[in-house]
């Protein structure tokens, strides 16, 4: 069995409140350019670097992203 994998990587949000490390990411994933992100397609919570990896992907597919910060200290998350 081939496993596929995709390495992604983002620019550091700013945090509103506290400092840079305050700051946590959500992933989304689809395989539909422009969709909504919601729960159903998240599929990381709280990431709290700026790059992770995808490894539950198949050859084949075209897939995209959206990452949404959120700033801990001012109740985001």
């Amino acid at each position: 069995t081939t496993t596929c994998g995709v390495n992604l990587a983002w620019t550091a949000a700013a945090a509103n409140c506290g400092q840079p490390g305050d700051v946590r990411y959500n992933i989304y994933r689809s395989t539909t350019a422009g969709f909504t992100p919601s729960a159903a397609n998240r599929i990381s919570a709280c990431v709290t670097g700026t790059g992770a990896a995808d490894a539950d992907v198949s050859s084949g597919l075209t897939y995209h992203y959206i990452v949404r910060a959120e700033d801990v200290i001012a109740g985001g998350g």
